[in-house]
């Protein structure tokens, strides 16, 4: 299977002016993907395409907040604010992973990876728990374990996802809290990590990893 490399995701980020904050939460995904799977390129590739296409999905506030400053706002270009415009628009409603899945299956030579990239899913669609290529789920869990550039605890993102999405609804919760912790046995112990140590271990990894720092603004 041929998979998209960085210099793509280069190309994507400048054509569809990724904000920043989106294609810098995108890089350290592929990083810990890379690092959980060891260096396994399609997990990499899932990571640093998953959430690419964000733009279509948040709203023109969520787009200009700078989310490490709640009260700074980030003036976009005219250029930028087309271009999320008509992504937003052309894709109205549909998931960003969706997204990414369509544009980038159009070419050929990606086609079967943009099969295996909507299999990263989303919280309403764990397609990933079913996906028989265990790199959806690494990038999944990656993603999770990843909030903007900051390596977080399962459990908080586990916390936000039972107030936001499966309030009550706790049997339904309990099968996927189980799920997910299931989940993150099977990837930490395939990379010989311990769910504590995750965030030294990114760190040093990024160290001899420049490719994804570099990129980073």
């Amino acid at each position: 299977m041929d998979v998209p490399d960085i210099n793509y995701f280069d190309r994507l980020v400048k054509l569809y002016c990724v904000p920043n904050r989106i294609r810098n939460h995108n890089l350290a995904v592929a990083a810990t993907s890379s690092l959980l799977s060891k260096e396994d390129p399609l997990a990499v590739a899932l990571g640093l395409f998953h959430d690419v296409f964000k733009t279509a999905s948040l709203d023109f506030k969520g787009l200009v907040r700078d989310t490490s400053d709640s009260n700074r706002l980030i003036i976009p270009t005219s250029r930028e604010l087309v271009k999320w415009y008509l992504l937003k628009t052309k894709y109205n409603g549909m998931h960003e992973v969706d997204i990414a899945a369509e544009i980038i299956g159009k070419e050929k030579e990606f086609s079967e990876f943009a099969k295996v990239l909507k299999e990263v899913g989303s919280t309403n669609n764990p397609a990933y728990l079913k996906s028989k290529y265990h790199q959806a789920r690494i990038a999944h869990y990656a993603d999770w374990r990843v909030r903007g550039t900051t390596i977080v605890p399962l459990q908080e993102r586990l916390d936000y996802l039972h107030k936001r999405y499966f309030t009550g609804r706790d049997d339904e919760w309990k099968k996927r809290k189980r799920a997910e912790l299931e989940l993150e046995n099977a990837v930490l112990e395939r990379a010989g990590i311990r769910a504590d140590d995750l965030s030294d271990r990114i760190n040093s990894y990024l160290e001899h990893h420049t490719e994804f720092t570099t990129r980073m603004k």
